[in-house]
């Protein structure tokens, strides 16, 4: 499926999700790309805020109807695609927490949300928003993040560039040109690791074991039982 998106930059949005709701509530063409240099109102997962400062931020709007699975698998894909793009642009090998957090010498640098935008009348999901922030070429952090934040120096890097390189290869993966699973399990690094997750408010013990087709992961419970879970239900942590 050939699809190249309207690229729209920005040196500075609230945030390029934001933006890119407002762009469908109006109608625009998709996909299209927003593009911002920083963000006021910066958002992670679980609306946790994200430091939005001098890196790369952007945002990517797909029709739903274009998109192979849910927004899990798109954020899994996503993941794999800024991955893979970075490596080749930057020469940076990036790791992978499951679900949509990539690192880079043991520091988070990127972050993924995606999101789902409803139609108000039939209240059903229409677009998806895949937001992406990169620490690109930053390396100043609020003093609560200095111990785990990190970022990708890339001085040569044009964050243009390099923003529409990772959206055409997430149009690639989303879209099901090519499977993504090996590759994604091969950089994440807590496949083969203890970790705990909670689940309806209660704290478990599992092991990691694999990915799942549609991005979920596999884990062995204590009793050797194995399940698949899903990023709706669960964090997790590695011991």
């Amino acid at each position: 499926m050939e699809m190249k998106p309207i690229v729209y930059p920005f040196e500075c949005l609230d945030s390029t999700n934001n933006e890119a709701k407002r762009y469908i509530e109006k109608g625009g063409v998709l996909p299209a790309l927003f593009i911002a240099e920083r963000q006021t109102e910066g958002r992670g997962r679980q609306g946790k805020s994200f430091f939005s400062e001098g890196g790369l931020y952007m945002s990517l709007v797909m029709p739903l109807d274009a998109i192979k699975g849910d927004v899990l698998r798109a954020t899994t894909a996503s993941a794999a695609s800024v991955a893979q793009t970075v490596e080749k642009m930057c020469g940076k090998r990036l790791l992978i927490k499951w679900v949509n957090d990539l690192y880079f010498e043991d520091r988070k640098v990127c972050g993924i949300l995606c999101e789902a935008v409803y139609d108000q009348e039939s209240l059903k999901a229409k677009a998806v928003i895949i937001g992406v922030g990169i620490n690109l070429n930053v390396s100043r952090f609020p003093s609560e993040l200095q111990s785990i934040a990190g970022g990708i120096l890339c001085p040569d890097a044009d964050k243009g560039e390099l923003a529409e390189a990772i959206s055409q290869r997430i149009i690639e993966l989303v879209c099901g040109q090519e499977d993504y699973t090996e590759f994604y399990k091969s950089r994440c690094f807590v496949i083969g690791k203890e970790i705990y997750f909670t689940e309806n408010g209660e704290i478990k013990e599992a092991r990691a074991v694999g990915i799942g087709e549609g991005g979920s992961l596999i884990i062995e419970m204590p009793d050797k039982s194995q399940r698949a879970l899903s990023s709706g239900e669960i964090t997790v942590r590695v011991k």
